[in-house]
């Protein structure tokens, strides 16, 4: 599902073939999302049931910025949240209450100060018919319906939602009558202190990045926009930010892999590597609307992905996704070649969590500060990405 997005401002402000070296850069450096496009129940039925405001709160303790921030400097990830191990079961703790074919259950959690919330269920298990939503007050961004397609595989149980912009996320729960068996206990919650999804200029995400990084969208970009389809911002951990690009493969059938870097998911949650990837929610199309414009644009999709390959001494990770990216995203598929990498061409990311850019480079790869070749062995042949 796509999110079209304008920010308030105050008065002083599938498949293609190519050749292209695709290059992942980690800096320390209303939205929909791409689920069943439908209602929330509350908002079908609002006449009957209570106000938003007698939905029980949970609220998050409040803590010290500024030291949270000398904890995270040295680090090399790009983190704008900080994270809250909690236990919260949203049909033990949430309002309860009938409707039409039903009962739905309500529930919210809240961390005053927070630019947006985002959380992972470490126990999610939808009944067939069930639905969940998650949402900011106002419904301006609504995430969902989540149904029991989105039940974890690979034996995780948990899932990860993208962030709901604001100090308060609402979680709802619909489930027909006669089935009782979902489970949805929320185990993390993101609080971003950047104002990475908040839209607005801040240190992390838009406007973040260094004046040389270009728009995607302005003059510079003309000539990649189907490559640009393939990049997509990977939210994991709960706090932190990466790039990524779908990748072609030679049976060219639209399997949905993902190249990234591999220090994105090893540095700090190494014991945790494989549950890390699986908890990972994409952002496609993240860009301004116009070059260097107010209104922003993307794709969320959930579900997380499955590690296939990686190699730590040259920083690739190859992800399969869970859940095949729709095509009403417009994904495109980057190529590859196994020889003579090209002279001259672009990295296409999110630097510092920014909104896509394009940078352009005009001599051969290779070790430099900002750029790696990056061979991998795959059974017998070698693959440059």
């Amino acid at each position: 599902m796509h999110f079209l997005y304008f920010p308030e401002l105050n008065k002083s402000q599938m498949k293609l073939k190519i050749t292209i070296l695709i290059v992942i850069i980690i800096f320390k450096t209303d939205i929909y999302s791409q689920s069943e496009p439908d209602i929330p129940y509350s908002s079908k039925f609002n006449t009957i049931l209570k106000h938003i405001d007698e939905i029980p709160v949970e609220r998050m303790k409040s803590f010290d910025l500024e030291k949270y921030k000398e904890e995270i400097k040295e680090s090399r990830l790009e983190i704008f949240a900080k994270v809250f191990d909690v236990e919260f079961d949203i049909i033990k703790s949430g309002l309860k209450e009938k409707v039409e074919g039903g009962n739905i259950w309500r529930f919210a959690l809240s961390s005053v100060g927070a630019y947006s919330i985002n959380v992972t269920f470490s126990n999610f298990h939808l009944d067939s018919g069930c639905k969940i939503y998650l949402y900011d007050r106002y419904k301006k961004m609504v995430h969902g319906s989540f149904t029991d397609e989105y039940n974890p595989k690979n034996g995780f149980t948990s899932f990860a939602c993208a962030p709901v912009p604001g100090q308060h996320i609402y979680i709802e729960l619909f489930q027909p009558d006669n089935y009782q068996n979902s489970i949805c206990i929320v185990g993390r919650l993101g609080h971003d202190f950047k104002g990475t999804f908040s839209g607005l200029q801040s240190t992390s995400g838009a406007g973040a990045s260094l004046e040389c990084q270009v728009d995607i969208s302005c003059s510079e970009g003309n000539d990649w926009q189907k490559e640009a389809d393939a990049v997509c911002k990977i939210i994991f951990n709960n706090n932190a930010l990466c790039t990524g690009a779908l990748v072609n493969n030679t049976n060219d059938d639209g399997t949905p892999y993902l190249l990234t870097a591999d220090h994105c998911f090893s540095m700090g949650f190494f014991e945790e590597y494989e549950q890390t990837v699986n908890n990972s929610v994409f952002l496609f199309n993240n860009r301004r609307v116009t070059c260097n414009g107010i209104g922003q644009t993307g794709n969320f999709h959930h579900g997380g992905g499955t590690r296939v390959a990686h190699w730590q001494r040259t920083d690739f990770l190859l992800i399969e996704l869970n859940n095949n990216v729709p095509t009403s995203v417009f994904p495109y598929y980057l190529g590859f070649k196994l020889y003579n990498p090209t002279s001259d061409g672009v990295c296409i990311h999110h630097p510092r969590g920014d909104f896509m850019k394009i940078a352009t480079y005009n001599s051969p790869p290779g070790h430099v500060a900002q750029c790696l070749d990056i061979t991998a062995s795959w059974g017998d042949q070698e693959f440059l990405f």
